[in-house]
This record gives C-alpha cells, sequence and structure tokens, in this order.
C-alpha cells in the first residue's frame, strides 16, 4: 500500500509531487495489479491538503502460471533480450493466432508451429534492428539471427510479416532464410535457457523440423510454419497468456527496454528517449482497410446478389463493410471478418459484440458471403483459409479438413472468448 499526500509541502519540509495516475503506470511496467485506490480529507482538517492510497498486488491466477512467467521477465539471468523476445512472441500468438495452437502428447501443454514463433520473433525485432537499439552489451554485430535473410527483408513492411502474405523471388528466399535462422536461434537459446527455478528442465521444449529449401515462392501458411519443428508449451501458460496478455506485455516491454538502455550506456555516448524505446516496439495494428471485401461486393451487387449478412436486407448502392468483431476491441482486418452490412444496422451495431444468436441467425448469409465472395477466386480463397485457421481457434482447422462450417464454429468460440475476457457489450439486430 502507498499513500500519496496531495497539496503544498509544509515549511522546511522537501517534497516531489506524485499522482495514483503515476503509481499505476509503474504497476503495469513492473508485474503488479492495481486492486485499490481511495482518496481522503486529511485528518487535521488541513483544506489545503488531501491524501490517496493505491492498493497493488503481484497477481496469480492460481496456477502457478504467473509466478513463473513473472521470474523469467524479471528474476531470470539474461545476457540478451533473447528471452523477453521469447515471451512476447508467445503473448502475440496467445492474443491473436490462439487457432494454431493443437494438443500436445499429453494434457499438460499445447504445441505452436516453430516457424509462427519465429515469424513473430522476426516482426519484433526488425524495428529494434532498424533502428540500431542495442539488443546485447556488444550490440548488434553478433545477434545469431541477424544474418543474410533478416537483413533481406529489413525494407519489407511489418504489415507483410503476417500469415496469409506471399513471398516471391528474392523476397521468398530471403524469408525462408530468416525464418529458419531465427526459428534456429530460438531452438537454441531463449528456449533452451528458460527453465524452471532451481532446475534445468526447459520450460518450453521444441523438436526441429525437416530441412527447409529455398525456394522462389513462399506463402507463410500452416503447412510452412510447422515445417520448421514444433515449440511446446505448458498449458497452464498458454491459458494464462491468452487471458492476461493485455496486462503482461507491458512488463515484458518495460524489461526489455530496461536492458536496451543499459546496453547503450556500453555501446554508446548517450541514450534515447524512453519514448523512442516504446515506439521501435510497437506492434502495428492491421490498418482500416476494407478495399478487398468492399470490391468482392461490388462485383455481387452489380450481379443482384449482395445481402446484409445481420437483417438479410438486399443491398443496393448504400451499404458499408462491417467488421463482425469491433475493429476497435480487436484490431483483425482479416477476410473471414469482413461482412456486407446494412448502413442502418451496421451504425446500430457500432462497437458492439454481435451476440451468439445473432451469429447463429446470420449463420446462412454469412457462409454464403464467404463462399461467393472468396471460395470463387483461388488466391482469395487460399488468404481467406489461412487467416482463418491463424486467428480462429475451433477444432477441425487444419486437422479434419478445413470447411466454411469449420470457420463458423471457430468464430462462435472467438465470441465467447472476446465476451469473457473483453466484457463487450452484446448486440442484437433488431
Amino acid at each position: 500500500m502507498i499513500s500519496l499526500r496531495q497539496g503544498p509541502p509544509a515549511p522546511g519540509r522537501p517534497m516531489s509531487p506524485a499522482t495514483s495516475a503515476e503509481i499505476e503506470g509503474l504497476a503495469r511496467r513492473h508485474g503488479l495489479q492495481v486492486i485499490r485506490a481511495t482518496k481522503s480529507n486529511d485528518a487535521s482538517e488541513r483544506q489545503e491538503v488531501s491524501w490517496e492510497a493505491v492498493w497493488l498486488q503481484l497477481p496469480d491466477d492460481g496456477t502457478g502460471a504467473l509466478p513463473l512467467l513473472r521470474h523469467v521477465v524479471f528474476n531470470d539471468q539474461k545476457s540478451s533480450t533473447y528471452k523477453l523476445a521469447l515471451l512476447r512472441a508467445l503473448l502475440r500468438i496467445a492474443d491473436g493466432a490462439a487457432g494454431f495452437a493443437r494438443p500436445g502428447a499429453n494434457d499438460d501443454h499445447v504445441e505452436l508451429p516453430l516457424g509462427l514463433v519465429a515469424l513473430y520473433w522476426i516482426r519484433s525485432f526488425q524495428p529494434l534492428i532498424k533502428a540500431d537499439l542495442p539488443q546485447q552489451p556488444r550490440g548488434n554485430q553478433h545477434l545469431g539471427f541477424v544474418k543474410a535473410g533478416f537483413r533481406g527483408l529489413m525494407d519489407r513492411s511489418p504489415f507483410d510479416l503476417r500469415v496469409g502474405q506471399r513471398f516471391s523471388e528474392k523476397d521468398a528466399e530471403n524469408l525462408i532464410r530468416a525464418i529458419r535462422e531465427a526459428a534456429n536461434c530460438i531452438r537454441r537459446m531463449p528456449a533452451n535457457y528458460i527453465t524452471y527455478p532451481g532446475s534445468e528442465k526447459p520450460v518450453f521444449p521444441c523438436t526441429r523440423g525437416g530441412p527447409v529449401r529455398l525456394k522462389n515462392s513462399v506463402s507463410i501458411d500452416e503447412a510452412f510454419l510447422w515445417s520448421l519443428g514444433s515449440f511446446s508449451v505448458p498449458r497452464n501458460l498458454w491459458q494464462a497468456m491468452g487471458r492476461y496478455a493485455a496486462w503482461l506485455e507491458p512488463a515484458v516491454l518495460n524489461e526489455w527496454i530496461r536492458m536496451m538502455r543499459s546496453y547503450e550506456q556500453k555501446t554508446t555516448d548517450g541514450k534515447r528517449s524512453w519514448d523512442e524505446h516504446w515506439k521501435a516496439l510497437e506492434w502495428l495494428a492491421p490498418e482500416h482497410d476494407t478495399d478487398i471485401a468492399r470490391r468482392r461486393a461490388e462485383t455481387l451487387r452489380a450481379d443482384g446478389f449482395l445481402y446484409c449478412v445481420w437483417t438479410g436486407k438486399r443491398l443496393t448502392k448504400v451499404y458499408e463493410i462491417d467488421h463482425c468483431f469491433p475493429f476497435a476491441a480487436w484490431p483483425c482486418n482479416d477476410l473471414w471478418n469482413l461482412l456486407p452490412s446494412d448502413r442502418r444496422a451496421n451504425q446500430n451495431k457500432s462497437d458492439r459484440l454481435p451476440s451468439p444468436d445473432a451469429l447463429d441467425s446470420a449463420k446462412p448469409r454469412l457462409l454464403d458471403w464467404w463462399h461467393s465472395a472468396y471460395q470463387q477466386d483461388i488466391r482469395l480463397k487460399a488468404t481467406f483459409e489461412d487467416e482463418a485457421r491463424s486467428a480462429l481457434p475451433a477444432t477441425g482447422l487444419g486437422e479434419s479438413g478445413f470447411t466454411l462450417e469449420s470457420v463458423f464454429d471457430g468464430l462462435m468460440f472467438q465470441q465467447l472468448v472476446l465476451k469473457r475476457d473483453q466484457q463487450l457489450r452484446e448486440w442484437q439486430p433488431a
């Protein structure tokens, strides 16, 4: 508990101003939760003085996951930022690409494609290397994954490094090299050296895949990412990462910045600002771009086959492309999440989450839209399927065959997750 005195200092007693907002910001950065904050008048009835009290605690979900993650972030010995980068990649996958997770050999673990972990690793490091922010005491000259492939991708947008994208010619070779080198680095370094406290047992055991040869064309899809190998995550950690990613990631990033600033003392003449480091670590969300869906909708409208997924109303000139799950709460611009909607229905829905009944009622029109808009074009079909497999944690995607029904099952499951974790208001069309 921290007590803060607000008001001018007494004569002869110098004081520095402090606010509860500062305390809350520091708490988030250092892995604490604010559980209570109160304000009160001064007990001595001084009109210019008031008091604030803030209660903090180390959270624990009862499974042992959060204390273990806190140990890795704050206490585990580190000679570089690799361990933090690995945790950040896993948090991002748990929050936005949980559909890739498969049951492990036993119920205690889930398996992820090692190539996916490597992809998110590259995305985290790309802006840091570009800004020459040091990732180890000696700088960036000897980083195990910064080789020809990684350097060859430096000019590519982070938005290109995502599931569903395709690379050709030299870019394809660079991508394969970069992910292959990152996967090897992860397997040999942070995954090998993140161990349980007081033990040499690794928390994240990995298995190497077969040889991944260079090609002049490659898709970032499920088959490619699994070909690099398998990455195992204890189930209690996986569940905690998915549920508490919004709280855990700032703690990881804060420690990452602290380490980079300590390296800057050894490698440069001066430190860059804290905000510069935060900016370089920013995970760029997808742009609010509905062009592909709108072009497909225009084609269907011209043929007289465009309907509002929520109301069934036939759409003519005035309509909108709606994000099924509100972009403000879950910034996903995948094709499956973009739906034609009557303007009035879309405005009424706003940033609310469609209820299970709303989705169930819209199911026939949803399936028809997905089929008509995306399944008739071979490139859009592949992108649609890759994005759905990545984002929607539905049993059967990529295992017993891909169907639009399984995409809808994943949609319904994700609705429950968003309702549970973000407490979004539900919407039911009139």
